[in-house]
């Protein structure tokens, strides 16, 4: 059976990859598969990116921007990752609470990189925002002026800002203008696929673990 990642390039004001986010993917359309879980897609991701590709291969000497949602960041999924290699990107319909905040406050005192994911002007959960190193600006979600205070207001507090969803030139160039760091989207590249061959048994098994450790009441005795 042939397996699939995609990964999207992320540039920094000198158009110099810096980083990959990385994708998960069911087959050799490239788009996100609606029907599959959040946490399921990202473990099946995972598996993939470090078991059959390898991390390195994917994203060299940067970083693996990789989308956790919150089943898996309270599992502490991603304190198994090395975290010189990955960023952990929060997806932004998560509802935090206090449980949820302390296992990301416990990623940071662990030196992991923190990112939000397709942040608008309005955002409830600020305290998510001050916990994260890079907050990545949703152009699609957001009309220029709400982009410019949202950096108006964030940047100076020392967040790294990243324009999501870059599409033309003219839109790369005013957002450098008004401060931002780093830039993903359309107009760099789309994300690419890659194609591969199966995981091997032990690795489907470990991802059924993981599916198991991520439901409100694990049975230990199935694990």
């Amino acid at each position: 059976m042939e397996i699939y990642v995609a990964w999207q390039p992320i540039f920094n004001t000198d158009n110099e990859v810096l980083a990959y986010e990385l994708l998960y993917r069911q087959n050799e359309q490239n788009f996100f598969d609606q029907s599959v879980t959040s946490d399921v897609a990202t473990s099946i991701l995972l598996m993939n990116s470090y078991y059959t590709f390898g991390i390195e291969t994917l994203v060299g000497e940067g970083k693996a921007f990789i989308n956790f949602d919150k089943n898996l960041i309270v599992s502490e999924i991603p304190m198994l990752l090395d975290k010189n290699k990955i960023v952990v990107e929060l997806l932004e319909d998560i509802i935090p609470d206090a449980n949820f905040v302390s296992k990301i406050k416990a990623l940071k005192a662990n030196g992991y990189t923190v990112a939000i994911d397709d942040y608008v002007e309005g955002y409830k959960y600020e305290e998510l925002v001050h916990l994260s190193d890079i907050i990545k600006v949703d152009f699609f979600g957001n009309t220029k002026e709400q982009i410019a205070r949202i950096v108006k207001l964030w940047k100076p507090r020392g967040k790294i800002m990243l324009a999501e969803k870059v599409e033309t030139q003219e839109v790369f160039e005013w957002a450098k203008s008004i401060g931002f760091d780093l830039f993903q989207g359309y107009y760099f590249s789309k994300p690419a696929m890659l194609r591969g061959k199966s995981i091997n048994n032990s690795t489907f098994q470990y991802i059924r673990i993981m599916k198991e450790l991520n439901v409100p009441e694990p049975e230990y005795e199935k694990i």
